[in-house]
């Protein structure tokens, strides 16, 4: 029997904390959740020319009925996603999935699918 494998497509991989404490659980982001990380985040700007942000809070957003927004530190992190319904922060892992020599970084979300 053969091991299931991960096929990743070039592009930003995304986590979100699961419920385990001390971040020992770790979910990849759902659509909704990949979408508006890589809109918060603002991939490909210059924004932190100069000095970094300390601390920036996106508009809050609704999905699903419940009101959330991204936290981001020093302008790339380390960031995390609240539920300011329930006050519950998870945070928030990306990885740039490219190769280093490409011309044109890619900054969706990366695709993942199961290959047996």
């Amino acid at each position: 029997m053969s091991s299931p494998h991960l096929t990743i497509s070039d592009g930003v991989l995304i986590f979100i904390e699961g419920n385990k404490n001390g971040g020992k659980e770790w979910f990849t982001a759902h659509k909704w959740q990949k979408e508006a990380f890589i809109n918060a985040i603002e991939f490909g700007t210059q924004k932190s020319m100069g000095h970094p942000n300390p601390r920036t809070e996106t508009t809050p957003f609704v999905c699903a009925g419940f009101r959330y927004q991204f936290i981001i530190l020093n302008d790339w992190g380390p960031c995390f996603l609240k539920n300011m319904d329930s006050g519950t922060e998870r945070e928030v892992k990306y990885f740039e999935i490219n190769k280093h020599n490409t011309r044109e970084a890619n900054f969706t979300a990366c695709n993942i699918t199961n290959t047996y």
